[in-house]
């Protein structure tokens, strides 16, 4: 039998994270922020709704039924999370239950975007991914010499366990 080697290759540092960020379209900066900053998984965000947010108490709930694993969680709202939330607060439709919405329909795939801002941005091909423990959400491999600078996550640190990304 073949041994799988399809392990993540290496995180995105925050700097570089922001330089992509500025080449994003605008309505996909504060959803892709929460993405990265909250370590939910993308089916997580997308299907956050307002029922989930209690901005007194600083808290976004993840129901159990929208959540991989089946546990809901809280997540704590502070700095830029908590700006993201008011900021979408702001945008907020009454005739849209969801947080991150553009004119009202849910934020959908966002591949092509990301990867012309990694582009535009000079920083190669970049996915997004999740690494729970450290609550860390990208990953890029680089197109460039450097790229052999990155140390591959399944052998630093064990938590990956398969090429999947949700």
């Amino acid at each position: 039998m073949l041994e799988e080697n399809n392990a993540r290759q290496g995180f995105v540092d925050h700097s570089v994270f922001l330089t992509v960020r500025e080449h994003l379209p605008a309505y996909l900066k504060d959803p892709i922020t929460f993405f990265y900053l909250s370590g939910w998984r993308l089916g997580e965000m997308r299907e956050l709704e307002w029922r989930d947010v209690d901005l007194a108490g600083k808290a976004v709930r993840l129901r159990p039924e929208i959540s991989k694993n089946k546990d809901g969680r809280v997540l704590p709202l502070s700095g830029e999370l908590l700006e993201i939330i008011e900021r979408a607060k702001a945008q907020r439709r009454l005739d849209c239950s969801y947080v991150f919405h553009l004119d009202g329909d849910q934020v959908g795939d966002f591949k092509r975007s990301w990867a012309t801002a990694c582009r535009k941005a000079g920083v190669g091909k970049c996915w997004f991914t999740i690494c729970a423990e450290l609550r860390c959400a990208t990953w890029c491999e680089r197109e460039s010499p450097i790229g052999s600078l990155w140390h591959s996550l399944d052998t630093k640190l064990g938590v990956f366990s398969t090429g999947t990304t949700s």
